[in-house]
């Protein structure tokens, strides 16, 4: 009996090892040269495509239910399949015969319960085109398995008829969307592109930077709203003139500016991108509508967050001039509910409600500050519930805003100022305006940066991420910025003899106008610190509002301090969203235009920051 064979010895060699030339994936897939940067490719980065990275394992893909296929693999020894003979059409000839009036053949055709055809690899089929006769001849010597629409020919002397009942391709959607595969996609996008930056820009850890888990769970319009926002956030990350088509000035695939009410036609590298934004806003909108309709949902907390989260997207993909009305739907929400102050205290549902207020209580006070002072919907809102906001403050540092709590309250209190000087409540010249506004001056010096900055640093609460001098560099530039926002936003609203300094040189308190050796310090510091701030990955976008500050006082500067400005706001966009771009082209404008005064710079309402 023959010995049986020596078993082979288990394999020793190594696990393979990923090098830096390695490509990713994707790369790999679609035989692109990817230059292996971490954790990341550029090539990747640069078509809006999410970088599976360079793990061992081939990640999976999600497939719509339906688009896959497969081959069974056949038996060694078995014999072939006989295939079921397809439908026979008539070939007729030219002069039939007595034995040959009609030859019967077997031709595939398509039907109207079978799918659509799908294309080769590397190639697009539009919606209602139908193939020539070469792609159809073509197409039946490359794959004549696949069913191709038969076109009128002659072969051999013979009439090839078209089946009657044959369904055009055209009444044939050529890509079909699964939405689970959408949330999936969306979740995987925003948890390994979005969230890790986030992550890693920030102060100090804080509730509003968070991963998404369970969008399955969330309502069909949060949903949807979450999908759009992270589709949005891909385009910003396409090279620039792969985000427009027509219009080389524009940033967005749009013809005209970006804060136009009607976007253009859309082509490019974006345009499928942008058909599904639409879409799945459109379906937000349908679905909020249901919700708000019904006695039972319409103050819901899911519902009122809902309103909130598609407020956000539309803010940060499209900067939507509609985002006022969206705004007072939902203040008009939390009055239902008690206001900001009943949701806030509320013992069930309080503490997953604070951050979310503490974000519309944010950018509200900031839109109002970039908002004409005859159009403040919710400065005395603000105002009567300062407490509360201060009580909310605590609960976080917000990212894109980490003022110090003393001087954004603050600038609530300027806002209402405005306000109340623009609708003639308070007298500008008898009503003491110009003393509150040297007290709020006052307040805003009085401030000391360097001890709120030791004291953010060392506490034990905000288990910082940064040095001192980082925080610093925030605290001062945030200080500068309310300055010079005071000075100029009221300057417009008071008579010319409160806003000329006093000839006496004992008084101190009868101007409404910083002096000028204090205004002169002050702008400088900001554009120095505005400069550094955007060098920095972690306080870049920490000064967007200074940024905008800084942007009206280059009105009067030196071009350079306009590049830096412009430069500064276009960068932000691909993180901070479309907002940041818009601020950019209301400050272009204003500049061309010759005026001086801060509401003839924000001649409608703008929310800059989201």
């Amino acid at each position: 009996m023959p010995a049986s064979p020596a078993a082979k010895p288990p394999s020793t060699s190594p696990d393979p090892v990923v090098t830096a030339q390695t490509p990713c994936w994707e790369c790999q897939r679609r035989h692109w040269e990817c230059d292996a940067s971490r954790p990341v490719c550029n090539r990747c980065r640069d078509a809006g495509i999410v970088c599976p990275g360079y793990n061992d394992c081939k990640p999976l893909t999600w497939l719509a239910p339906g688009r896959v296929s497969a081959r069974p693999r056949r038996q060694r020894g078995s014999r072939a399949r006989v295939p079921t003979p397809a439908p026979a059409i008539c070939i007729k000839s030219g002069q039939p015969t007595d034995t040959e009036a009609a030859v019967p053949v077997s031709v595939p055709i398509s039907t109207s319960a079978q799918p659509p055809p799908r294309p080769r690899s590397g190639y697009h089929t539009k919606p209602g085109s139908v193939p020539s006769k070469v792609q159809n001849q073509e197409d039946a010597g490359e794959d004549k398995g696949r069913a191709a629409i038969l076109q009128p020919r002659r072969q051999d002397g013979l009439h090839v008829v078209r089946h009657q009942h044959q369904q055009p391709l055209a009444e044939i959607p050529s890509v079909l969307r699964d939405p689970l595969a959408e949330m999936h996609e969306a979740t995987h996008y925003y948890n390994s592109q979005i969230y890790p930056y986030l992550a890693q820009h920030q102060l100090a850890p804080n509730p509003f930077v968070a991963p998404i888990i369970g969008i399955g769970a969330l309502p069909t319009s949060m949903r949807h709203a979450l999908i759009s926002l992270a589709l949005g956030h891909r385009i910003l990350q396409l090279n620039v003139e792969h985000r427009h088509d027509t219009n080389p000035t524009s940033l967005l695939p749009m013809p005209g500016p970006i804060s136009g009410p009607m976007p253009g036609p859309i082509t490019g590298a974006a345009g499928k991108l942008w058909l599904r934004i639409h879409d799945h806003v459109g379906s937000a909108i349908r679905a909020l509508n249901q919700e708000i309709a019904q006695l039972t949902t319409q103050t819901a907390t899911v519902t009122m967050v809902s309103v909130f989260v598609f407020l956000i997207t539309e803010l940060f993909q499209s900067a939507s001039p509609q985002w006022r009305p969206h705004s007072e739907g939902f203040s008009a929400l939390l009055k239902f509910r008690g206001g900001i102050e009943g949701l806030a205290n509320d013992p069930e549902e309080g503490y997953l409600l604070r951050p979310g207020l503490l974000t519309f209580t944010i950018m509200s006070v900031i839109a109002n500050t970039t908002s004409p002072s005859n159009d403040l919907a919710t400065a005395a809102e603000h105002v009567d519930t300062i407490g509360t906001i201060e009580d909310l403050y605590a609960h976080g540092l917000y990212p894109r805003l980490p003022c110090p709590v003393h001087l954004f309250l603050e600038i609530v209190r300027v806002n209402d100022l405005r306000r109340r000087v623009a609708a003639r409540l308070v007298d500008p010249v008898a009503g003491g305006a110009d003393s509150v506004i040297q007290m709020h001056f006052r307040t805003i010096t009085d401030f000391s940066p360097e001890n709120w900055a030791i004291g953010q640093a060392t506490s034990a609460t905000v288990h910082s991420m940064c040095h001192q001098e980082t925080w610093l560099l925030v605290a001062e530039a945030f200080q500068s910025a309310a300055l010079l926002f005071v000075d100029s936003s009221l300057a417009s609203l008071l008579p010319v003899c409160a806003c000329s300094p006093c000839d006496a040189t004992t008084c101190d308190s009868c101007s409404a106008r910083l002096d000028d050796s204090t205004r002169s310090f002050h702008r400088a510091r900001l554009f120095r610190l505005v400069e550094e701030g955007l060098a920095s990955h972690v306080t870049m976008y920490c000064v967007i509002w200074p940024l905008i500050v800084a942007g009206f006082e280059a009105n009067q500067g030196t071009p350079e301090e306009q590049v830096v400005v412009q430069h500064g706001l276009t960068d932000l966009c691909l993180q901070a969203g479309a907002t940041t771009i818009v601020a950019r082209d209301v400050l272009r404008k204003f500049w061309a235009s010759g005026k001086t005064n801060w509401d003839e710079c924000f001649d409608q309402p703008y929310a800059l920051l989201v």
